[in-house]
């Protein structure tokens, strides 16, 4: 575990950005979609319009189905699932830095296979109730590189461009992570560049 106080003055440093967060590890991974609902019913039907507006404002991370095994809430690959106690001291760890983190605890705010998303229009970050580690560090990314660039500047940029700088800092600080949170990351830039998923024998970046 990481350990340091968060400190509002150097809150967009690269490391200290990382090391705020409680933890050196980032882990992610899409929910199982029975999880995307809390109240035990069925998820409430999303209406194409909503969808439409969610997708043309927000900054979506999005991932192939990989359902979660076990009690201890991990993926196939072994990728932990974010504890309701690491969200809660994230979301007081973003308020501290002026950007709000909303639980979409109905599923009618991110479209089906987002894990996350960043609101560039509000400055809010949208997760699942189940998000995993690295699908939120992965968001806060996004409002990392929006405190220091400024909501103006920051709109310009493209979908690709603002995810090329997601991956960066992610692989800035690699060290931190293990080889199968690296993998996932260059499997989800490789497929924003190239439009599709690797194949499913596709080896990494040798970066």
């Amino acid at each position: 575990m990481a350990k340091g106080a968060f400190n509002p003055d150097e809150a967009w440093s690269a490391d200290h950005w990382l090391n705020s967060l409680g933890m050196v590890t980032l882990l992610y991974g899409p929910v199982e979609k029975s999880l995307l609902s809390t109240e035990g019913g069925l998820l409430k039907p999303k209406l194409p319009k909503e969808i439409d507006l969610v997708q043309e404002t927000i900054d979506f991370k999005l991932w192939e189905e990989m359902p979660v095994s076990g009690q201890n809430k991990l993926t196939t690959d072994g990728l932990r699932i974010m504890s309701i106690r690491d969200i809660k001291k994230f979301k007081s760890e973003m308020n501290l830095n002026n950007i709000k983190v909303i639980m979409d605890k109905k599923g009618t705010i991110l479209p089906e296979k987002a894990v996350g998303g960043f609101n560039p229009n509000t400055g809010q970050i949208v997760l699942r109730p189940d998000a995993s580690y690295l699908s939120v560090v992965h968001e806060s990314y996004h409002a990392k590189h929006y405190g220091e660039l400024g909501k103006e500047n920051y709109m310009k940029l493209t979908t690709l461009e603002k995810e090329e700088y997601v991956y960066r800092e992610i692989m800035k600080n690699k060290g931190e992570f293990s080889i199968e949170e690296i993998y996932e990351a260059q499997r989800y830039i490789f497929k924003l560049r190239n439009g599709q998923w690797p194949l499913s024998n596709w080896k990494g970046f040798d970066e």
